[in-house]
């Protein structure tokens, strides 16, 4: 046997030596680095994502010849192959036209996204109390009725606990109150936060936005789920913007970086 003294004398020795180290530099190098993948929320809003944040990034960078995971109606609609002329248009993998339509939620397969089935409720008299509540903080103590009138009850976590998100709104073509609001409330572990309040007067009812819930989405197998949150408009008035919201300990944050 090579004592290792003479081993350390061959010349070949070092060069394997050298060889191998540099291959586990490589290997850590790639494994530290973040997997990346493409989401598309409609014809409104397309980024680049990882497990822990979004960035913007204009349509005309997305990389396209990637396949694409497809939702409507938060239902697995197939994967196509997307190409952006004035809008998003989708070919099947026999490279056909797809009539898709405007509303969609998809996702590059590096992503591995999914979206998850929801479904909301009208408010019980106590999540009405705490609406009032958050309104009378903010100077609006009455309003004639409610428009929009929604709760999602989802565990985001995964910790066998709820959290809810309330949409709620007064405004509609016939509205006399003097102030028109939209909110969203979150709620985690019993503690209630404003996450959107934008308040009008009566006059400027077609600049109100609306608020609704885009989707649940999973990404890279992630052991959490995000909310998308989608601020429209009934008119051009203004641009519609997505948020992107990871649960942490106290409340909602927008993982979304603009660029």
């Amino acid at each position: 046997m090579f004592k290792i003294k003479e081993l350390l004398k061959i010349p070949a020795f070092w060069v394997i030596f050298v060889l191998i180290t540099f291959g586990v530099v490589i290997l850590l190098i790639l494994s530290r680095e973040e997997k990346n993948g493409y989401l598309l929320l409609s014809n409104i809003s397309s980024y680049t994502c990882n497990k822990n944040s979004c960035k913007d990034t204009p349509n005309e960078e997305i990389d396209t010849t990637k396949n694409f995971i497809v939702y409507k109606a938060n239902q697995n609609i197939g994967t196509y192959k997307l190409k952006y002329i004035n809008k998003w248009n989708f070919f099947d993998l026999n490279n056909n036209w797809q009539n898709i339509g405007d509303s969609f939620i998809a996702g590059s397969s590096s992503l591995e996204l999914k979206v998850q089935d929801f479904d909301t409720r009208k408010m019980t008299k106590e999540e009405l109390s705490l609406l009032d509540k958050h309104l009378k903080e903010n100077k609006i103590g009455s309003y004639s009725q409610l428009e929009q009138n929604e709760v999602l009850e989802y565990d985001f976590n995964k910790n066998g606990k709820n959290e809810k998100i309330i949409l709620a709104s007064n405004v509609n073509e016939e509205t006399g109150d003097d102030k028109l609001f939209v909110i969203v409330i979150s709620v985690i572990n019993n503690k209630s936060s404003v996450l959107h309040l934008e308040i009008f007067n009566q006059n400027e009812n077609y600049e109100v936005p609306a608020y609704r819930i885009k989707g649940i989405i999973n990404v890279m197998n992630n052991k959490e789920d995000y909310l998308v949150l989608l601020k429209g408009y009934f008119s051009e008035v203004g641009i519609p913007t997505n948020y992107i919201y990871q649960l942490t300990k106290n409340n909602f944050e927008n993982i979304v970086e603009s660029k």
